[in-house]
């Protein structure tokens, strides 16, 4: 039988068994799982939440430049406090 992660030729213990060994297998799901997440990436799908986190970033950089300025309008509203020796 052989492996379908490299090719190898060998004599399986179970008949279930599909590669020689346990790294094989590791190697292949990886490589498996890691061309899905590509695929995903090159969708449409990667564009509308790139674009869905470039609104939520401008959205909350607005309220952080609104409370910097409410910050600045009290500092400007509180009295000097002179501090004497």
């Amino acid at each position: 039988m052989k492996c379908e992660g490299c090719g190898v030729e060998f004599s399986p213990n179970r008949w279930w068994q599909r590669f020689h060994n346990k790294q094989c297998q590791q190697k292949w799901n990886k490589n498996r799982y890691r061309g899905d997440k590509v695929e995903d990436l090159k969708g449409n799908g990667a564009i509308h939440e790139r674009q869905h986190d470039d609104a939520h970033q401008a959205k909350w950089a607005a309220i952080r430049a609104e409370w910097a300025e409410e910050d600045r309008q009290e500092q400007r509203s509180r009295p000097k406090l002179v501090r004497r020796i």
